[in-house]
């Protein structure tokens, strides 16, 4: 999220960046007010999720010039996103990218058009990106009533990088679709993380993912965008790493 922000801050020279969340979500309040965001306001009993209606929480963050790292890199030309090559990872990088437990954030549709976050565990195979979710979820009705959706995946040090997939998500479902072994292969991405000494608790986990109303959802990228920002220094440094890529 720091990532993200600084990006918005420093690059695209915006002033604030801001976001959605459900009231009854504490642990991503905590989340997003330790990366500096504030409560703006809260619309009380507006979306109805798990049974019952709950709050939405608008949280906001706004640039303050004083701070290094919110200062933008250079002035400000509306064309600059477009023009401003970045640097993009290669295969082996984005392949060891990809196996990191690190959390996505999906982007669905609402009816009326407008885009629904929400952080979201994925793996990466071959055919496409698993996700999984359960019934009632806000996100998981959303793309079931339209399958097109963007996952942003963000990693700090020593691998920092941001990679985006656009495309169309697929629904598997029981019966039909046997969802427990990557279901069991997302459990231990996230809460085994290649360590032994957790397999108790990957157990745990996913004995109650067995509980619940589970499926999964397959993103097949139309679009990719994998930028190593180890490598992005500014436009001049950034021009010469892309010479030497067409060299290699």
């Amino acid at each position: 999220m720091q990532l993200l922000v600084k990006y918005a801050f420093r690059l695209r020279n915006m002033q604030k960046v801001w976001l959605t969340t459900n009231g009854s979500n504490e642990r991503a309040q905590k989340a997003f007010a330790a990366a500096g965001f504030v409560e703006e306001g809260r619309l009380k009993r507006h979306v109805w999720l798990d049974g019952r209606y709950d709050d939405l929480v608008y949280m906001g963050i706004l640039r303050d010039p004083r701070r290094r790292e919110e200062r933008t890199l250079a002035p400000w030309r509306p064309t600059l996103p477009w023009r401003l090559p970045m640097p993009r990872m290669k295969p082996d990088v984005l392949e060891e990218f990809l196996q990191l437990p690190t959390v996505g954030v999906i982007a669905t549709l609402r009816r009326d058009g407008m885009p629904y976050t929400v952080p979201v565990w994925w793996l990466w195979k071959p055919d496409g990106i698993w996700i999984t979710g359960t019934y009632n979820r806000v996100w998981c009705k959303q793309l079931m009533h339209d399958p097109r959706a963007s996952l942003c995946i963000e990693s700090g040090p020593p691998l920092v990088g941001h990679v985006e997939f656009d495309g169309r998500c697929t629904a598997f479902e029981r019966p039909d679709f046997d969802i427990w072994p990557t279901s069991r292969e997302l459990a231990e991405k996230y809460v085994g993380r290649g360590d032994p000494a957790n397999a108790a608790a990957v157990d745990a986990f996913f004995a109650n993912m067995q509980t619940e109303p589970r499926l999964l959802f397959r993103l097949e990228p139309e679009v990719t965008r994998a930028i190593d920002m180890r490598v992005y220094r500014g436009k001049r440094e950034d021009r010469e790493f892309q010479a030497g890529q067409r060299d290699e």
